[in-house]
């Protein structure tokens, strides 16, 4: 862990940071409703539901664990999942989902390469301190088993060019892009609340 760095200032620091603000909520939520609105405009309506299903699946799976996990006596290795290797997870392998399109092949390879970009932000999750591995593989779990589901949708070839929704994340990356929603420290501020 590179918790000891001294302070914010250190160049390899803010290279990670940089990396893992590509997870944050602030960027995600938009992500997912920017695909939303793609599938609704290019796919089918069963696969706009497969995506609001498995969407609903990861953030609110990971919602309740947040909410939960800090309250019990499971304290130490798993208190806070990581939302962030989740969240990358699910955005990233439902872009890669989608310009997959219908060959089962390509898809499970899609599935594969959004766990990849999971891994790696969950790596910067570490790298900052922020999680434990346990907490990091949670949220990769969550996230894998959210965007496998997504690929066995039933997609047709894609009616619009995929080089749209890629334009469309750069546009959005490059506006949200480090701003933080803090998501965290409010759903561990009233998580226990509930108890």
């Amino acid at each position: 862990m590179l918790t000891g760095w001294d302070a914010k200032g250190d160049g390899l620091f803010r290279m990670v940071q940089f990396l893992s603000d590509f997870a944050d909520q602030s960027l995600v939520l938009p992500m997912v409703a920017l695909i939303g609105l793609w599938l609704w405009v290019a796919e089918p309506w069963r696969t706009v539901v497969a995506w609001m299903l498995c969407c609903g699946f990861v953030l609110g799976t990971m919602f309740l664990l947040k909410m939960i996990l800090p309250c019990t006596s499971l304290v130490g290795a798993l208190r806070t999942p990581s939302g962030h290797t989740a969240s990358a997870t699910l955005v990233a392998g439902g872009i890669f989902v989608l310009l997959a399109g219908p060959h089962r092949r390509w898809r499970a390879a899609a599935v594969l390469g959004g766990i990849a970009v999971g891994a790696a932000i969950g790596a910067t999750r570490l790298a900052l301190g922020v999680h434990t591995p346990a907490e990091v593989l949670t949220g990769g779990v969550v996230g894998a088993v959210g965007i496998g589901l997504f690929a066995q949708a039933d997609m047709p070839r894609p009616r619009l060019p995929p080089v749209l929704l890629i334009a469309a994340f750069a546009v959005v990356a490059l506006l949200l892009h480090g701003t933080r929603l803090h998501a965290e420290e409010w759903i561990n501020s009233i998580s226990c609340r509930f108890r």
